[in-house]
């Protein structure tokens, strides 16, 4: 693969609900940019992008995806990312590393939760956003009603710039409203006709509201097209491509991906619509230790920073690192401070990918993605820039986990192994967390939903050959008591020979949670000699460990020694904390 300049670079991250067919968008990208010989599709296991065991056996995407591409003289970066709320990590990370976000809506399902968070994931940085209506070779699906529904979602600045030819399973190509021509297909061959007769006024409605999008991005276009009433070619692209890239307008795709109906023209559209890394605002972060602003441009001259969004460990290869080249060149074998961890890393490989294969780059110019290995602390959200000119970009957010569940090993062996299995999928997995409940020594798991925590069992038996079994978490309950009171108890035994004696009269009361636990002594007269009160301590705080009602530790409980008696040979300090226990 050739090294790209940043202007040549696009990058595009697909996200979009589970079944809208991101996958098989990237799959038909593949194959027509001649990547792949074949259409690859994830229900029947020959997907290129969803290539692991766990996604080969569910059918669905589970992690985000980088595939590297070229194009003439174009490279594209596409992410590919699961598209069901229990992965949401996976989506979060990945769209600060591409300029171009595009949603991927399946009309038959609409616009649901996943696809809105996913939306709001995107408007939470500069970066562009587009959207892309599939599947409208399939049954009942009308593109005018997606369209409207996209629009009162996300707004009227969501125009189409492609319109079906046909509908169902009629539908047979697209409208390209920027060049005017219908791409109508047959088979695998595409035809460039004339706008059919019958689609003329809708298309002339449609480019009207683009041109005026486009007129909008520029006062000199605005004043052109009130006085004329239209833009050049010229004028019309660029000032599509400004409104584009200032976020005003949200270009609006269609097609089929399954058949590879618009794909082609969608990526003829990107090389010239979408945004390239070279035009996108300096990314904003910190001196290391300091609150002083550091700015980052995505240009050569910048001093070189690269910000990893993603790591992830594979089986046969090891720990993987995603990074983005914010800015400077960066060449392999240089030496680069994490400003995360203070630690110094050489890089002495540099990776892209296209599904399981490899491909290895000498270097990398601003915006451009790419994957490292072997490198000795660098995880998620952590910087890596020029010592001398440091910067530290801000961490990606990431939701807390929402459900539990605990794991059993099923031998010692498995015992042994599992916190070290844990502790790296925690390390790749940034809305993980694992946990030990040491009153139950019951292993708990913490993660985004039940697919989730599935998958991640299922990475212990396949990645690790580390076997549990699953069951419910035990609740680790407190008691406490809810008024003051009194107990007296005496503890007399006599065996022959020396006995043991121990008598104490304790008044117990509520204390705040806040405060705990609280011990004194009150006796007048000497009734227990002061040798024996850290006895009766240690018998108080052993029952506190396991409570009456449940079993569990008592808390928030202030406990007074008031009196009591002793015996002058048979006391002793076991005898006088067994009557503290008692107590």
């Amino acid at each position: 693969m050739k090294v790209y300049k940043s202007s040549q670079i696009r990058n595009i991250c697909l996200v979009g609900n589970g079944g809208t067919g991101k996958t098989s968008l990237l799959e038909a990208v593949l194959f027509d940019l001649g990547a792949n010989s074949r259409l690859g599709r994830t229900d029947d296991g020959t997907s290129v992008c969803d290539y692991q065991p766990e996604e080969v056996k569910r059918k669905m995407s589970l992690l985000a995806k980088v595939v590297s591409l070229e194009s003439g003289n174009l490279k594209f970066n596409f992410i590919d990312t699961p598209g069901f709320d229990d992965f949401q990590a996976e989506v979060k990370r990945s769209v600060p590393a591409a300029e171009n976000i595009m949603l991927v809506v399946d009309p038959g399902t609409g616009i649901v939760g996943h696809t809105e968070k996913v939306w709001r994931f995107a408007e939470e940085t500069p970066n562009c956003r587009s959207i892309f209506i599939n599947k409208l070779d399939k049954e009942r699906i009308d593109f005018s009603a997606a369209l409207s529904l996209v629009q009162e979602t996300f707004g009227k600045a969501a125009l189409p710039v492609f319109l079906p030819v046909g509908k169902e399973a009629d539908f047979k190509g697209v409208v390209n409203l920027i060049t005017g021509k219908a791409h109508v297909y047959s088979g695998d061959t595409v035809t460039v006709q004339d706008i059919p007769a019958d689609m003329a006024s809708l298309v002339s409605g449609f480019k009207e509201k683009l041109v005026e999008a486009a007129a909008e991005s520029d006062e000199t276009l605005m004043e052109k097209f009130f006085e004329q009433g239209t833009l050049s070619d010229e004028e019309f692209i660029r000032g599509l491509k400004a409104s584009y890239a200032d976020r005003k307008f949200f270009p609006v795709f269609c097609g089929s991906a399954i058949k590879n109906i618009g794909v082609r023209e969608l990526l003829a559209t990107a090389e010239t619509l979408f945004a390239d890394p070279s035009t996108m605002p300096a990314w904003k972060g910190l001196s290391p230790g300091t609150e002083t602003a550091v700015e980052r441009r995505p240009l050569e001259t910048d001093p070189i920073s690269l910000f990893v969004f993603k790591t992830q460990s594979e089986q046969h290869t090891g720990e993987l690192v995603f990074f983005k080249v914010v800015s400077g060149v960066f060449k392999v074998g240089c030496d680069l401070l994490n400003t995360v961890t203070d630690n110094s890393e050489r890089i002495n490989q540099v990776l892209t990918f296209r599904g399981r294969e490899k491909v290895d780059l000498p270097e990398l110019y601003p915006g451009d993605l790419g994957v490292t290995m072997k490198l000795k602390g660098t995880f998620t959200g952590h910087t890596l820039s020029d010592a001398k000119q440091a910067v530290v970009f801000p961490r990606i957010v990431f939701p807390s986990p929402v459900l539990s569940i605990a794991i059993v090993p099923k031998s010692k062996v498995d015992q042994e192994k599992c916190s070290g299995a844990l502790a790296k999928i925690a390390e790749e997995d940034p809305t993980f967390r694992m946990s030990f409940l040491a009153e139950f020594s019951q292993m708990v798991i913490h993660g985004m939903g039940e697919s989730h925590l599935n998958s991640i069992i299922e990475k212990l038996r396949s990645r690790y050959n580390v076997q549990v079994d699953v069951e419910k978490p035990r609740i680790p309950y407190r008691e406490t008591i809810k008024k003051k009171t009194k107990c007296e108890k005496k503890y007399k035994k006599q065996s022959g020979g020396r006995g043991q004696y121990g008598h104490c009269v304790l008044e117990i009361a509520p204390l705040t949670l806040e405060e705990n636990y609280k011990f004194e002594e009150k006796i007048f007269g000497g009734s227990i000699p002061g040798k024996f009160i850290p006895s009766i301590e240690k018998g108080v705080k052993e029952a506190m460990e396991k409570g009456v009602l449940a079993g569990c530790p008592v808390m928030g409980v202030s406990v007074t020694v008031l009196d009591g008696s002793y015996h002058d040979v048979d006391s002793s300090d076991m005898a006088f904390k067994i009557a503290g226990s008692m107590a």
